[in-house]
């Protein structure tokens, strides 16, 4: 709806994603941001998407390129909360 985004990065995708949406199921998300968003428009509303695929040792490096490119850490753009990838 929003066009927001939220950027992460993982070996285990599926596993993953799954535990995001149990998060944000049971109102524990570490993102307010996403949090209140699921909360007002529901899961039906967000979609996940694979954007890269790399080795697990250039996770963190690729996940930075793409949260200093999109910026989802402004209010504006996304749903992240940090500006460094972790």
């Amino acid at each position: 709806i929003s066009r927001k985004i939220y950027i992460g990065s993982t070996n285990r995708i599926r596993q993953r994603w799954n535990e995001h949406k149990s998060l944000l199921k049971r109102n524990k998300h570490p993102s307010p941001y996403l949090q209140n968003a699921w909360n007002k428009h529901g899961e039906e509303s967000f979609a996940f998407e694979v954007i890269l695929y790399c080795s697990e040792e250039r996770c963190l490096f690729f996940e930075q390129k793409c949260l200093d490119v999109f910026k989802p850490w402004d209010k504006e753009n996304g749903y992240n909360i940090s500006i460094i990838a972790r």
